[in-house]
């Protein structure tokens, strides 16, 4: 029998949001399967290590979209303005407006943490840099504007939480305001 269609973005689009909503030790072949229409079999034959493949696929992903979205936007030579507007506005799709939770999160604790740990450590790290040359960007001073990218992606991640727990999505979208106006002093 062939294998059931399903463009690759949408295959991996599906998996996040089951690795985003259950963790990695919550979602089963089961789910994943019935999330992405597939068949379990089908599954393994696109991912032959299984769940860990899987999960690496939506970070492996999640890493082209912050290098496309956020580190080659930063480095274009736009206005600053331009690029704060593109940047957040790209997070605000990643995060649906702050009404999901972040996938990072999802895969960095229980039995996952061993094998993605320095995969979301390494993607963290482009989010930290990439706020802090939009500071420079802003005429910040290059140890203030590390600072300030490293409490950009903290102050986000938190209020991913908190939007979640509070069903507050305006909590994601005040912060990103204050960011913004941060990188912009």
């Amino acid at each position: 029998m062939a294998n059931p269609k399903i463009h690759p973005d949408i295959l991996i689009d599906r998996l996040l949001t089951v690795f985003r909503t259950l963790g990695y030790d919550g979602a089963s072949m089961t789910e994943l399967a019935a999330a992405t229409g597939l068949k379990k079999a089908s599954l393994y034959h696109r991912f032959p290590e299984g769940k860990q493949a899987m999960a690496q696929a939506v970070l492996d992903h999640l890493a082209v979209w912050t290098k496309t979205y956020l580190t080659e936007v930063v480095q274009t030579s736009q206005p600053l303005e331009t690029k704060l507007d593109t940047v957040f506005g790209n997070i605000r799709d990643l995060y649906h407006g702050g009404t999901v939770a972040c996938v990072y999160r999802a895969l960095s604790h229980g039995t996952a943490a061993p094998l993605f740990e320095e995969a979301i450590a390494a993607q963290f790290r482009e989010w930290m840099d990439g706020f802090a040359r939009l500071a420079v960007d802003a005429g910040l001073e290059q140890k203030v504007a590390e600072q300030l990218g490293k409490d950009a992606v903290v102050r986000i991640q938190g209020v991913l939480i908190l939007s979640q727990i509070f069903h507050q999505p305006e909590l994601f979208e005040q912060t990103l305001e204050d960011i913004r106006s941060l990188l912009k002093q």
